[in-house]
């Protein structure tokens, strides 16, 4: 990541700085590009289960006011909710994908036993058809084959 965002995304230690144009990890160029000259920030890291996700940053404390530890307090007992919430949704998009994915499997599973037995139907009667020398039987599995090629043409 860039900025101090960045950094505290990176390493999950956060950030208190009243004085940005101090601080090393200041990105004047994002400030610029999205219009709005920082003062002070305050940015903590967004973790749940020891695992950085993002970073809540906080931008120019009200008035002339300074950026406190007890804020820094409050900032990480927000973020941490915070955090806790995306990994509960990413819980919950994850499971409802293995749900997709475990129907998908069944489906597949149903279709290729609906295939299954016409392709053994016509493997029996091939086999009947190759073996039989009278014209009259040689027809009979012919039209059965026809059958069931007609079955899987309406399954697929």
């Amino acid at each position: 990541g860039e900025g101090i965002a960045g950094q505290v995304a990176q390493t999950g230690e956060p950030v208190l700085t009243n004085d940005v144009s101090s601080n090393a990890l200041h990105s004047p160029r994002i400030a610029r590009r999205i219009g709005f000259a920082t003062r002070s920030v305050l940015c903590v890291p967004l973790a749940a289960d020891a695992r950085v996700v993002g970073a809540l940053e906080l931008v120019n404390r009200k008035g002339d006011q300074r950026f406190e530890q007890h804020d820094l307090r409050l900032a990480t007992l927000i973020a941490g909710q915070m955090a806790r919430a995306i990994a509960v949704a990413r819980e919950r998009d994850e499971g409802e994908r293995r749900a997709r994915l475990a129907m998908i499997g069944q489906m597949m599973a149903g279709i290729l036993h609906d295939l299954r037995t016409p392709m053994t139907v016509i493997g029996g009667y091939a086999e009947l058809m190759a073996d039989e020398p009278e014209r009259d039987e040689r027809r009979r599995s012919s039209e059965v084959i026809h059958k069931q090629l007609e079955h899987l043409s309406a399954i697929t």
